[in-house]
């Protein structure tokens, strides 16, 4: 296997600062990865608030290809979840500055010529942290190529995947691991949002289980709005390299964002 070689497209405009959050400075870090054998994509990283240009120098981005029938790689694979032979690919993003730091989310759009898009294209963008089981992170899937966004409040792995599984599977799963990530952290977030979010997490669930998946969505949506009004006050919401990296509410909503994706399906 080799790593890719990365062609830098696009970056932040602004010059490095060492501030753990500069509202000032807007991040798009782009690259073309191309680990080999006629695979190839395109990689945009954003964060809203970063503490320095996001860039070569704080971004290490990597890609490297994979054997599909790598069982190491499979079985850290929801069971149902296939790499494609057409787009084994691993991507790792980790920073690089030991001043890195950013509020809320990151968000992340590949783009391939390697896969098709169709309305019911079974791709999707999965994360995992380094040699942990992989989780959907999807939030949309478009046309352009194939083209995929998610998000997170955390670094990590990357690989598309073809998920085959039923869909209420999925959003069983993503209940769970939402409802998980959020009780967790109870110890971090203020008693007061703890309670409002919990509330808000309940009607969704109930929503969901009764039918009403729009409504779902929709509370979903009350949620992640809690969620950012109350970071940096009732809950986490800054990831640092050198320090904290207990980003609860970018987390949080990027867990609620992959559900509401599926959701929606």
């Amino acid at each position: 296997m080799s790593v890719a070689g990365i062609l830098i497209l696009g970056c932040g405009d602004d010059d490095d600062q060492d501030a753990v959050v500069d509202p000032g400075v807007e991040g798009d870090y782009t690259v073309e990865l191309t680990p080999g054998g006629g695979v190839s994509a395109t990689l945009t990283v954003s964060i809203d608030q970063p503490s320095v240009t996001l860039d070569g120098q704080s971004l290490d981005i990597t890609a490297e290809l994979i054997d599909p029938g790598d069982l190491a790689k499979i079985n850290r694979l929801p069971a149902g979840v296939f790499l494609p032979s057409r787009f084994p690919v691993l991507i790792g993003i980790n920073p690089k500055s030991d001043f890195l730091s950013f509020k809320g989310l990151w968000s992340l759009e590949l783009v391939t010529e390697n896969l098709e898009y169709s309305s019911h294209s079974p791709y999707r963008l999965f994360k995992a942290a380094d040699g942990g089981a992989f989780s959907g992170i999807t939030e949309a899937i478009e046309p352009g190529s194939f083209r995929v966004h998610g998000s997170g409040g955390s670094f990590s792995e990357f690989v598309v995947a073809s998920d085959l599984r039923p869909i209420n599977s999925v959003v069983e799963q993503k209940f769970t691991l939402l409802i998980a990530a959020f009780e967790s952290a109870k110890a971090a977030i203020s008693a007061e949002v703890f309670a409002e979010l919990d509330s808000r997490l309940e009607t969704a669930r109930r929503n969901y289980e009764s039918g009403a998946d729009d409504n779902a969505i929709a509370t979903l949506d009350q949620f992640r709005k809690f969620t950012s009004r109350a970071g940096g006050r009732g809950i986490p919401d800054i990831w640092h390299v050198s320090g904290n990296r207990n980003n609860v509410a970018g987390e949080l909503d990027g867990l609620a964002r992959t559900l509401q994706f599926s959701l929606g399906l």
